[in-house]
């Protein structure tokens, strides 16, 4: 911003409710044809504001369905082994992280117990996020190796199936 602190949502909601990029001048809350040209065309105007009249609840909903999932790949090859495992998580330290040492733990095995205990002692190894009013670091490895295992024995589950 003109004050160099960061854009906040009420600010991006300014700009996008300001005639101006349009070409055109506010007086008493009436538009007028301004003497400056639109840097905005009309048709992307319509465009973002078709997208305001949408409930934001609504945007969000759509956001998080339209987002990967974070387990984002397990498939086995013929011989029933997991050929690629792909896992992430967040919360676990201060951005979503890929949780390579337990993909390592899967790849090549047909996922047995024994498997999924491994990657879930690996998932414990990534928490970097310190303890705060949310959890402590203990509780948050031990979540962090359940889900995997849980996540990982489902999705198992799910491709021997065929779903």
């Amino acid at each position: 911003t003109k004050r160099g602190r960061p854009f906040t949502k009420s600010d991006v909601y300014r700009v996008l409710s300001n005639r101006t990029y349009l070409g055109e001048a506010m007086h008493k809350g009436k538009s007028h044809p301004g003497e400056h040209a639109a840097i905005v065309p009309q048709a992307m105007w319509d465009a973002a504001h078709a997208l305001l009249t949408i409930s934001p609840r609504t945007r969000a909903n759509r956001t998080r369905c339209q987002t990967p999932s974070l387990l984002r790949g397990l498939i086995f090859g013929s011989d029933g082994r997991a050929d690629r495992v792909s896992i992430a998580a967040c919360g676990i330290a201060s951005r979503p992280v890929r949780l390579r040492e337990a993909e390592a733990r899967l790849m090549g095995t047909r996922v047995e117990d024994a498997d999924l205990a491994a990657a879930g002692e690996a998932a414990k190894v990534a928490v970097t996020a310190a303890d705060d009013m949310h959890a402590t670091t203990s509780y948050r490895q031990r979540v962090a190796a359940t889900l995997v295992r849980r996540v990982v024995a489902l999705a198992a589950d799910r491709a021997r199936k065929g779903r």
